[in-house]
């Protein structure tokens, strides 16, 4: 056995064995030795390999083009649905600012270009087309074309709906500010003018709580510092029937004081109408009673035609005893000219 291991070398191959006999071939042969013939390959089966190969690669391929068609196929229908749901909101939004825009007119809002400004946009809304969502499925240079279409069209849709949109409120505020505004000014000439009410009817009022009423409501009017347009409409409402009340007060005590006035006049009137026949009566019996002294002195004269003239007393001519005459020279009746009698300033007058 230390024989055999001696001979030999490091690489355990035995010395005597020829160095060449040490390596072989990859088919088992030694290295030097004679090939054995090699049999011929089938003709067929160079392209049925070809064949597989290529099978194999178009597979593979094949998967891949489905992978990415699948993806396509999910990218373009979210694209789809983000274009129509865009088309929905510019829809609407044009929608409210037609609506708005036959509602409002210029003379309604603060700045009249926000309407013009929105009938633009409602013209470029109207022009707007979406992309029919019509790739052929299978087609992948379709779906990602489609989907690109479909993408910017929802997101240029989109843009101009939110502009219509703000453009809608902008004229909505415009026409609130305008309507604010209004309202102010409104309020403003309502107390103007109530102030010159209250001025006025200083003294004049039959009811000074009236004014009392007036004068605080047009404080709290200047004090309104409110944004709603309806807070001063009812401010102005409520000036104003104050007003209204301060001026029927005063009415009221002009009437009154005419009334007094014509009691007054009357009562007058009918002392003086009382005094005057009371003077009329007493001036008539004294006319009365001379004419019959009058005719008492003729009968005593004439003799005889006392009872003829007593008689003759219960009818006396027209103008006897009421106050229009005075006695003259002798005989019945009115002798000389008319003379008005007067008594206590209260004077008869001659027919």
């Amino acid at each position: 056995m230390e024989n055999n291991d001696e001979t030999k070398d490091l690489h355990g191959v035995d010395a005597e064995t020829p160095l060449l006999a040490a390596w072989k071939n990859d088919d088992g042969t030694a290295s030097g030795e004679k090939q054995p013939a090699r049999k011929p390959r089938p003709k067929w089966l160079v392209p049925v390999a070809v064949t597989a190969a290529v099978l194999v690669v178009l597979a593979g391929c094949g998967t891949a083009y489905g992978v990415a068609t699948h993806r396509e196929q999910s990218v373009y229908r979210s694209a789809a649905a983000t274009a129509g749901e865009a088309a929905d909101r510019l829809a609407e939004a044009v929608k409210t600012g037609e609506t708005t825009v036959g509602s409002v007119k210029p003379e309604q809002v603060k700045d009249a270009e926000t309407l013009d400004v929105l009938s633009k946009l409602l013209k470029q809304a109207k022009a707007v087309r979406i992309p029919a969502a019509d790739a052929n499925q299978w087609l992948l240079w379709e779906l990602r074309r489609g989907g690109t279409a479909l993408g910017d069209a929802a997101g240029k849709t989109d843009g101009l709906a939110k502009r219509v949109a703000a453009a809608v409120k902008a004229v909505q505020a415009s026409k609130a500010a305008k309507e604010l505004a209004d309202a102010k000014a409104a309020l403003k000439s309502k107390v103007e003018a109530a102030k010159k009410i209250l001025a006025d009817s200083n003294g004049r009022v039959q009811d000074e709580n009236t004014r009392t009423s007036l004068q605080k409501l047009i404080d709290e009017a200047n004090a309104l510092g409110s944004k709603t347009p309806k807070d001063y409409t009812d401010k102005a409402a409520a000036v104003q029937q104050s007003a209204d009340q301060v001026t029927a007060s005063v009415k009221a005590k002009e009437e009154a004081d005419r009334k007094a006035v014509e009691e007054a006049a009357a009562a007058a009137a009918r002392q003086r109408a009382a005094a005057s026949s009371s003077s009329r009566y007493t001036g008539g019996s004294r006319s009365y009673s001379s004419g019959n002294s009058s005719r008492g002195s003729g009968t005593s004269t004439g003799g005889g035609s006392s009872s003829s003239d007593s008689s003759g007393s219960s009818s006396l001519p027209p103008g006897w005893g009421d106050g229009h005459f005075v006695i003259g020279g002798g005989g019945p009746g009115p002798t000389g000219p008319c003379r008005p009698v007067c008594i206590g300033g209260e004077c008869s007058t001659c027919p």
